[in-house]
């Protein structure tokens, strides 16, 4: 289970990465892809540091934690994308579900169950032997 859920994290990991470099080298194009309209100039800037740089950041974090075998950078990552699906239920409230990003909402649900498991079979993390301390 280990391996099968690092595997798993590993290409939540790649996914990541891939989103978050296509936001800093091509931002227009991802803008298409994730049906933002209307952005040139400060919004394109807005993309590559915001969108790309989350992207990333949570790439390293879980890229990170399956790297050292420790699972803080991946419940951190998991906190992020839970963040955004907490996000797109809000816009599937607010918008209709047909605004809401079916895929993207599948895609980062699979990323988050994949973090979860891992940081569940993975112990403590960083501080391995205490005792006392809840599993996520």
């Amino acid at each position: 289970m280990k391996t099968l859920s690092r595997i798993a994290v590993s290409l939540v990991v790649v996914g990541l990465a891939a989103a978050g470099l296509g936001f800093w080298i091509v931002p227009e194009q991802m803008a298409q892809m994730f049906e933002i309209t209307g952005v040139s100039g400060h919004g394109l800037v807005n993309l590559r540091a915001d969108y790309g740089g989350l992207f990333l950041g949570a790439a390293v974090l879980a890229g990170a934690g399956v790297w050292t075998k420790h699972r803080g950078g991946v419940v951190a990552a998991a906190v992020i994308l839970g963040l955004a699906v907490v996000g797109r239920l809000i816009g599937g409230i607010t918008a209709g579900v047909a605004a809401m990003g079916v895929l993207e909402l599948a895609f980062e649900l699979l990323a988050l169950t994949s973090l979860i498991v891992y940081a569940r079979t993975h112990g403590v993390g960083n501080e391995a032997g205490r005792t006392g301390r809840p599993a996520l």
